[in-house]
């Protein structure tokens, strides 16, 4: 396996977009008739985070699921995988 940094499309050469998709928790008190109030805070006490991989040039396609795995089954070669807080590809 020869990976290489996923810093450009591996299909055009164009620049990558990491969409990080976060999630908060919007909490309402529960009034004394069980009702939730009008009043709430936002929390992130259990955070969802996911995210996906696309390319910028809108003719190319090139994008992943959240499970980092390639949308396009004609590129269903390439693999992503994400060390140390970095991704890379290879090419089975």
């Amino acid at each position: 396996m020869n990976a290489k940094p996923l810093n450009k499309c591996p299909i055009c050469m164009n620049k990558l977009v990491y969409a990080n998709l976060m999630q908060f928790t919007v909490e309402h008190e529960l009034k004394k008739n069980g009702e939730p109030a009008i009043k709430s805070k936002k929390s992130d006490v259990c955070p969802m985070e996911q995210g996906y991989i696309y390319c910028t040039n809108k003719r190319c396609g090139f994008a992943t699921d959240c499970d980092l795995k390639v949308t396009d089954a004609a590129y269903a070669s390439i693999h992503i995988f994400q060390k140390d807080g970095a991704f890379f590809y290879y090419k089975k």
